[in-house]
């Protein structure tokens, strides 16, 4: 019997071996996959200093063909080339929120509220209203979430 034991662990260790090797290689290719999207849109920005209003018109492209990891760049770079505007964070919570990521979401939220009322007068209060109201719907679904399921 010990020797049957032994084989199975021997078995079980391959085969978990295995399942390794094929989480590595996706995750290299899903980085490669991230990696070529970005270089793709990078590319596809015209050369001049400003692009603000071309990646913003590529994210809100983005959304509405459903593309989240192209969303999720035009976000990233927005965050970095302009971080006062307030544009990356709500397309990045997009990308969160339609992931089924509230908390990182409503993170992102109150990132765009941090940018707006450092100058609330640049932008109308719906605009503001609008990331209140969604923090509240998504910290609501979070706590019920957590009361029914766990902390997550």
């Amino acid at each position: 019997m010990p020797r049957d034991e032994a084989a199975e662990q021997e078995r079980l260790a391959a085969q978990q071996a295995e399942r390794e090797e094929r989480a590595t290689a996706k995750r290299l290719e899903l980085r490669k996959v991230r990696d070529a999207i970005t270089a793709k849109f990078a590319a596809s920005l015209n050369d001049g200093e400003d692009d603000l209003e071309e990646t913003v018109d590529a994210a809100l492209r983005f959304i509405h063909e459903g593309k989240l990891e192209e969303l999720e760049t035009a976000a990233r770079h927005l965050m970095e080339r302009y971080p006062d505007i307030p544009d990356g964070w709500e397309f990045l919570g997009h990308v969160h929120e339609t992931r089924g990521e509230n908390q990182e979401a409503v993170a992102c939220y109150r990132r765009v509220l941090e940018i707006v009322n450092r100058t609330p007068d640049d932008f109308d209060p719906e605009y503001t209203q609008r990331f209140v109201d969604q923090i509240a719907k998504l910290d609501l679904i979070n706590r019920v979430d957590s009361r029914h399921f766990g902390p997550g």
